[in-house]
């Protein structure tokens, strides 16, 4: 939790989306980022858990911060980065620790789940707003990627998904 700039603004290069969202365009976003992450050569389980990080940033922004907010996705250095911002509270910082959820709790697992599908998270969060930045790597040349199962925290019946070459 930082009151550092967002990186959209720090960002030259053009952008592939950049929109305004509200809870009845949740469809049209997650088809456009499925559309625009698929152009730069992400594919398969890869591309479907970045839209999956997406459409839960994209959902907790609808359903806690107001009910709109901000999506930019582009290309730079063999990475899709994603930001998603609102202007809504901010996270409290109980809902931050992603390692904390109880089995038994009915909610709170979005940011779990998206810490597990993408490369990096990075979320700046405070009375203004929040920006959440998902960075997930380009396969080199599209081909030879596979899943593996790693070594993980997470219990037995569930398994975070690496991909190597």
């Amino acid at each position: 939790m930082t009151a550092a700039k967002s990186p959209r603004s720090e960002h030259s290069k053009p952008f592939l989306l950049a929109d305004r969202f509200t809870g009845s365009s949740l469809h049209t976003i997650r088809h456009a980022t499925a559309e625009h992450a698929e152009s730069l050569g992400l594919n398969g389980p890869r591309l479907l858990e970045f839209v999956l990080a997406v459409h839960e940033s994209v959902a907790n922004v609808v359903k806690h911060a107001g009910n709109h907010g901000e999506i930019q996705v582009w290309r730079s250095d063999g990475h899709v980065h994603c930001t998603i911002s609102d202007r809504g509270p901010g996270i409290p910082l109980d809902g931050l620790n992603v390692s904390r959820i109880s089995p038994d709790a009915l909610g709170g697992r979005g940011l779990w789940l998206i810490h597990h599908l993408v490369s990096n998270v990075d979320i700046t969060t405070g009375a203004e707003g929040t920006v959440v930045h998902l960075t997930v790597e380009l396969p080199s040349d599209g081909t030879g990627m596979k899943p593996v199962r790693v070594n993980s925290p997470l219990p037995e019946t569930e398994f975070r998904t690496e991909w190597t070459r």
